[in-house]
């Protein structure tokens, strides 16, 4: 499996936005679902949730953990 495009959420930090992955084209847009969405080679989505850990714990809290899955 090797990533084939990458969109960004809009709402990540710059560093996030900046990164690079190997050159592979990526687009900085707003995201329904997901901090990253990666389209792989052989047809699947890769969808990423970034997470710091003040946020893991509130939503660990929260009970939202599952839902966001």
């Amino acid at each position: 499996m090797a990533l084939v495009s990458v969109l960004i959420d809009s709402r990540e930090p710059a560093w996030t936005q900046a990164l690079g992955f190997g050159g592979v084209p990526k687009v900085v847009t707003m995201l329904d679902a997901g901090d990253l969405l990666c389209a792989c080679d052989d047809g699947q989505l890769l969808a990423i949730e970034r997470k710091e850990v003040n946020d893991l714990l509130n939503t660990l809290r929260d009970d939202r953990l599952f839902p966001q899955l």
